[in-house]
């Protein structure tokens, strides 16, 4: 596997662990609505958990950047970095 390759495919994994990332950070959100349902929750466990997810769209805005900086460099779209192939 070329340098260059090995690079795009080490750019390719962190990324979709960024992903993956901006989407588990919304667990504690669910946790607390699903709780909030049972039993009396504090507002500060609710306003912990907004503030929590309050910059998603930031971390979504970087994915989406070096998503499209990866099919530039590669030709090819790498959400699922394992569909790279190896040369």
């Amino acid at each position: 596997m070329k340098t260059r390759n090995r690079i795009i495919l080490s750019v390719a994994w962190m990324n979709l662990l960024l992903g993956l990332a901006g989407v588990l950070k919304f667990i504690p959100l669910g946790f607390v609505a699903v709780q909030s349902t049972v039993s009396a929750s504090s507002t500060i466990a609710w306003r912990w958990s907004l503030d929590l997810v309050s910059d998603t769209h930031w971390i979504f805005l970087v994915w989406l950047a070096v998503l499209l900086t990866l099919k530039y460099l590669s030709g090819r779209v790498l959400v699922f970095p394992w569909t790279l192939k190896r040369n």
